[in-house]
Parts: C-alpha cells; sequence; structure tokens
C-alpha cells in the first residue's frame, strides 16, 4: 500500500511538473510574441516617424522653389519684393532655386526711372550727351532738369517774338 501510494504521488507530482512546464512554455512562447510584437510596433513608428520627416522635408524644398520662381519673375517688375521673396525662399529651405534667385535679387542693378514732373503729351524729350540733363520742349517752351537731384534747372519760352 505504502508503494502504491508513493508510486501514485510520485506519477502525480510528474504530472504536476509536466503541466507546470507546458504553462511555463506556453507563458514564454506568449512573452516571445508579445515581444516581437511590440518590436514591429517600435520599428514600423520610427519608419513611420521618418517617412513624416522625409515629407516634410520635400514639402519645404517644394514650397521653396515655388517662391524662388516667383521671385524670379517679379526680379525686373519689382526688385525689392523679389528680393525679399528670395530671402524667404531660403529661409523655407536652402534649395539651388532660392541661391539663384537670392544671388540673382542682389545682383540685380536697381532700374530708376525719371520724368520729367508736369510733362506735357505733346512734349518732346531728349537726354543730353553726358545724360545729366533732361530737356523737354513744347507748348512754346524748354525745360530743362538735373537728372541727378530731379530739379527743374531752366526754364526758357520760345517763339514769342516782338
Amino acid at each position: 500500500m505504502e508503494d502504491a501510494f508513493l508510486t501514485t504521488s510520485l506519477t502525480a507530482r510528474k504530472q504536476e511538473e509536466r503541466a507546470a512546464a507546458r504553462t511555463t512554455l506556453r507563458l514564454r512562447r506568449l512573452m516571445a510574441g508579445l515581444s516581437a510584437l511590440v518590436v514591429l510596433a517600435l520599428i514600423a513608428g520610427l519608419v513611420a516617424w521618418q517617412q513624416s520627416r522625409f515629407g516634410d522635408q520635400r514639402l519645404a524644398e517644394a514650397t521653396s522653389r515655388r517662391v524662388a520662381a516667383v521671385a524670379e519673375s517679379m526680379r525686373y517688375a519689382d526688385p525689392l519684393t523679389a528680393m525679399r521673396l528670395s530671402v524667404s525662399a531660403w529661409r523655407i529651405s536652402p534649395t539651388l532655386e532660392a541661391k539663384a534667385a537670392l544671388v540673382g535679387s542682389m545682383t540685380q542693378r536697381e532700374q530708376d526711372a525719371f520724368n520729367g514732373p508736369g510733362a506735357g503729351l505733346g512734349d518732346n524729350w531728349f537726354l543730353s550727351s553726358g545724360g545729366r540733363t533732361l530737356i523737354a520742349s513744347g507748348n512754346g517752351q524748354v525745360r530743362m532738369w538735373d537728372v541727378d537731384s530731379r530739379r527743374r534747372t531752366h526754364t526758357l519760352r520760345i517763339g514769342q517774338g516782338p
């Protein structure tokens, strides 16, 4: 009887150890699966974050290129606005197009236009050979302006005799 009790006890103990081993094995497999799932989720999150940064960078480059193109198109019509847009394009993203627009607007010579004040439609305009005096004739008078100071220097009446 004691032998039967010991045999039954040993058999029950072995069955419990096997059940515990199976439970431990299941837990280890579950932990390994969850760990792999966490690692995959982290990798997927990292890839998504990197793609988002890459997309943001591409958007900034495209915006910079568009602003630089607008600056280039405005360079002759409005040099000051073109310069500001070029700087903005460079600050958005330092692309080659932004650099070209910035350098182009910096090397753009300012163009100055001067029309004598009070000019009539029938006036004839002449620029002196030195380019310093603007001469307008019409309506029985000749008017002269200094181009640098934009001031009228002389007014002569012509064609009215005694």
